[in-house]
């Protein structure tokens, strides 16, 4: 359970606020800036091995059973199923990868980014017409590789 305070009552009632936050978790509301979360060490840790664990049995899942562990995947992620499959296999380890390097040294952010760039080519999958351009290639914007080069700026 999460309590939202303002962050106010923190600089008004440390006590208060330092003994509610030994029995859940609290979001610090600031007006101007993004929120604060306050948490016990001993939660937080609690979260991060459930993480790691989480993170493994699926690691171990996917070298078994990928084709399990993507499916399982694809029920948290349903974009995933836009995916072809040797891309949903590239996907299933590349986030599996930085979610396990993420739990151990928690440093989320390299997964979320990950995350958010295949819900981008899922996306970009899930267009036909747009896949078999992307697929086709191109032949540039018409300009000859002479015409295309940029002069080197004078010093």
């Amino acid at each position: 359970m999460t309590t939202t305070l303002p962050l106010s009552r923190l600089v008004q009632h440390p006590t208060e606020v330092a003994t509610l936050v030994a029995e859940q978790d609290i979001v610090l509301d600031r007006r101007n800036a993004e929120d604060l979360y306050l948490s016990t060490v001993e939660r937080h840790e609690q979260e991060s091995q459930g993480l790691r664990i989480t993170t493994s049995a699926l690691a171990a899942l996917a070298r078994v059973r990928p084709d399990l562990a993507g499916d399982a995947l694809s029920e948290t992620l349903p974009w995933m199923v836009w995916l072809p499959v040797d891309e949903k296999t590239a996907c299933l380890q590349e986030l599996l990868d930085n979610l396990r390097a993420g739990a151990e040294t928690s440093q989320l952010r390299p997964f979320f980014l990950n995350l958010a760039a295949w819900r981008s080519t899922a996306i970009t999958w899930s267009d036909p017409d747009l896949a078999a351009m992307l697929l086709a290639g191109h032949d540039g914007d018409g300009m000859s590789e002479e015409d295309s080069l940029v002069a080197q700026p004078a010093t």
